[in-house]
C-alpha cells in the first residue's frame, strides 16, 4: 500500500508523465492517417499515488492542502478535508479519470462551516493566501504539471498533446482522439494553477 500525504501547493511537483506507446496499427494507419498515441496505464502504486497526488494538487477548483492518498492495487481511498461538498466530489471525478484507477472509496470530510476561534480564523486566512499565491506558477512549472495532467487522464485518451505557456497565456497543439479528449484537455488546461487562459485553435480531433 502506498501513502501520499501533505498536499502543499508550491512543495509539489507534477509527477512524472506515463511513457507514450503507440497504438495497434490498423488499415487507417496505412492509409496515411496518423495514430493515436496513447499513455501506458500507471505501473505501480507509488506512480498512481502520485500521479492522483499531482492531479489535486495542480487544480484550481480543489484546496487539496488536507487531503491523503492511499493507494492499493489500484483501489484508491481519500481521505483528509474541503470546503466543500462539490470539491469532493470533484475530487473523486479527477481521480476515477487517472489511468491506473480502479476504484475510488471518498472518505473525505466537508468543513463548510466558518471558524469560530481566533486561530482557525488566522488559519483559514493563511490558507487564502497561499491559495493566492500559488496561482502564480512560472511557466515550466506550468507546463510539467499540466503535460503530467494530460497524460494521466483517461478522458484525454493521448500523451499526443504539446504544451507550451508565456506567462501564464498555454497552448495546446497536436491531436486528440476524439471531441471528449478535446473538451478535457481544455478543461483541465484552463483549471491548472497559474494557467490564465488557453489556446487551442491548434489541437485537433
Amino acid at each position: 500500500m502506498t501513502v501520499l500525504t501533505g498536499l502543499t501547493m508550491l512543495l509539489i511537483s507534477a509527477a512524472p508523465a506515463p511513457a507514450p506507446s503507440p497504438a495497434p496499427a490498423s488499415p487507417s494507419t496505412a492509409a496515411g492517417v496518423v495514430p493515436t498515441i496513447r499513455c501506458d496505464v500507471v505501473a505501480n502504486d507509488n506512480a498512481m499515488a502520485a500521479a492522483v497526488l499531482s492531479r489535486l494538487a495542480w487544480n484550481s477548483k480543489i484546496d487539496a492542502a488536507d487531503i491523503q492518498i492511499f493507494s492499493t492495487d489500484g483501489v484508491v481511498t481519500v481521505y483528509g478535508l474541503v470546503p466543500t461538498a462539490i470539491q469532493k466530489e470533484y475530487a473523486r471525478t479527477i481521480i476515477l479519470d487517472t489511468y491506473g484507477v480502479v476504484h475510488v472509496t471518498n472518505q473525505l470530510d466537508v468543513i463548510d462551516w466558518p471558524p469560530r476561534t481566533e486561530r482557525r480564523r488566522i488559519d483559514m486566512e493563511a490558507r487564502r493566501v497561499g491559495r493566492l499565491g500559488a496561482q502564480e506558477q512560472s511557466d515550466d512549472q506550468i507546463v510539467s504539471a499540466l503535460r503530467s495532467t494530460l497524460s494521466f487522464s483517461r478522458s484525454v485518451n493521448t500523451c499526443a498533446i504539446d504544451v507550451s505557456s508565456l506567462h501564464g497565456f498555454v497552448t495546446l497543439q497536436g491531436q486528440v482522439p476524439d471531441q471528449r479528449g478535446f473538451d478535457t484537455a481544455v478543461l483541465l488546461a484552463n483549471e491548472t494553477l497559474g494557467v490564465r487562459s488557453v489556446d487551442a485553435t491548434r489541437l485537433a480531433h
